[in-house]
């Protein structure tokens, strides 16, 4: 198995450098402020590249997105 998820989730999604920033600081439970902090750029910056993820992805909105991670990271397993 793949030793980074996120790699592989970022991978699978087509998601660019910038998203897979983006992602991992949402993943860490950041605020979209704080993350623009971090990386230096305007809030509107992050929430441009969260909607352009939400939409590569097919989802609507950050929550959907964290359990879509959550989900293909850690897939549920079913007994029969």
């Amino acid at each position: 198995m793949d030793a980074d998820p996120m790699r592989r989730f970022c991978e699978t999604y087509r998601l660019t450098s910038r998203q897979r920033s983006v992602l991992g600081a949402l993943v860490a439970g950041r605020a979209p402020k704080e993350i623009a902090d971090e990386l230096s750029v305007a809030e509107s910056t992050v929430r441009f590249h969260a909607v352009a993820m939400y939409q590569r992805c097919a989802v609507s909105n950050q929550r959907e997105m964290l359990a879509l991670f959550a989900r293909t990271i850690q897939p549920v397993a079913f007994e029969w």
